[in-house]
Formats: structure tokens, sequence, C-alpha cells
């Protein structure tokens, strides 16, 4: 009995040792490859969207990397939109490992593009970051006069806008706590999403979304409705904007009327 259990259990080692076999040449390995390319990566930003007021100098700075920083070397880059002047010979010296280096554009105020900034292919190390898309805005500043509805004053304030997108900035003393968001589409409809606006002492952040249409209400989390607020009258240049003010999930201090004077 016990020499039938032991080639039993032999038998069945052997089976094993088999099929780990047949396994193995399923899952061979292959080595890293020796040739890596180049040398240098780009570094991630926090984020791809890069702002700019109308004041500010025109330069996207591209932080640049090496792998090995032990000699002097020159890095190209290369940018896939002409407005952008991506330099083609980023100068290391022995030693430096980063750079932070500047890619002058020239935008019209009040636009946005993108653009992608890459590392020549004969210098990309193949292991890093070769390329990042920038979603580059740059502002328009208006001074505008604004009657808040809510408060029942004026005041004359600052809103950056590029293409059909807008923002009232915010001023504590004057206006909103936070900048309110919104859109003018190419038919002069306004739009303004729920976002939180200003601080009340009691309820904590108030919330304001368009309420043209009185399809506004207070949510548990916000605001719901279609957000539509009103209209911008190209003649006038002036903007209208019916917003329910709401405490998320206990209610509204109702629709206020904000007009936006454009000079």
């Amino acid at each position: 009995m016990k020499n039938i259990l032991k080639y039993s259990f032999m038998a069945a080692l052997g089976l094993c040792i088999a099929s780990l076999s047949a396994c193995s040449d399923d899952y061979k390995y292959e080595p890293a490859p020796s040739d890596t390319g180049g040398n240098a990566y780009l570094v991630a930003s926090k984020s791809d969207t890069v702002k700019f007021t109308e004041n500010e100098a025109q330069k996207l700075i591209v932080r640049v990397a090496r792998v090995d920083s032990t000699q002097a070397q020159t890095i190209a880059l290369s940018s896939d939109n002409k407005s952008f002047n991506a330099p083609t010979d980023v100068k290391f010296a022995a030693g430096e490992g980063t750079k932070d280096v500047e890619v002058a554009f020239n935008m019209t105020a009040g636009t946005s593009e993108k653009v992608s900034i890459a590392v020549a292919s004969k210098d990309a190390f193949i292991y890093g970051l070769p390329e990042i898309t920038y979603h580059v805005i740059r502002y328009k500043t208006h001074n505008v006069t604004v009657a808040l509805g809510m408060w029942n004053v004026q005041s004359n304030l600052i809103v950056r806008s590029y293409g059909n997108n807008y923002m009232l900035l915010a001023d504590k003393e004057n206006g909103y706590n936070y900048d309110i968001n919104f859109t003018i589409d190419d038919k002069g409809v306004v739009t303004v999403p729920a976002q939180p606006a200003w601080d009340h002492k009691t309820y904590g952040k108030i919330w304001v979304c368009g309420n043209e249409k009185g399809d506004a209400k207070s949510t548990a989390n916000g605001v719901s409705g279609s957000a539509i607020a009103g209209t911008y009258d190209s003649k006038t240049k002036v903007a209208t904007l019916k917003l329910l003010h709401a405490v998320p999930g206990k209610g509204a201090f109702g629709t206020k009327i904000d007009y936006i004077s454009f000079k």
C-alpha cells in the first residue's frame, strides 16, 4: 500500500513539474532594452491649464529634466502651434539636472489655444514624459459697473473673459466673495452655472444659479436648474443676470437681478 501511494505521489509530482515547464515556455523573460533613447524629459505641472492676464508677459514656463546630468548638453524642444516658439537649443551645464525654459508666445487677449511642447525625439528618454499639451488662456480685462440686486448697491468691478467665457472677479468689500463664472453665447444668452457666490454669517456659503426660467432650486449639495440667467444687449452693452441665491439643502433668499454694464 505504501509503495502504491509512493508511486502515485511521484507520478503527480512529475505532472506538476511538466505543467510548470510548459507554463514557463509561455512567459519568457524579456530583458529591458539597452537603448533608453535620449537623456531628457518634461516634468508635469500641477495643472496643464495656464492662465495669463493681458498685462502679463506671454511666456509659458516648461520644466525640462535630465537623467544624467554629469555632462554639459544641449536639448531641443518642439511646438505644434506656430504661435508658440519653443527653443531648439536648451543648454544644460554640467551638474544641472533641471531647467525652467521660457516658451514665448503671441496670442490675442480674450482667446485660448492648445499647444503641445515636446522633447525632440533624439533627446527624449523613453521612460520619461516626452510631451505635454497645455491649454493656454489669455484673458481680456473689462472694467465694468455692476448693480447687485441682492444688496441693492452699485460697484465698479472687473470682469475677465476669453471667447464666450466670463468671470466677474471677487470683491469682498463691493461684490461677491467668490469669482462668478458665466457665459454669453453668440445669440446673447447669459448662463450662470450653480456655484458658491458669497458668505453668510449664519448659513455659510450662499450659492447662485441662473433662474430666468424659474427652474432653479436648492438641493442637498448646491443648486440645480437650467442656469439660463438672462441676455446681453450688444447695443447698450448690458448683461442681465437673474440669479437664485440659495442655501444648499435648506432653501433660498429668492431671485435677484444683477446688471453688468461693460464700458
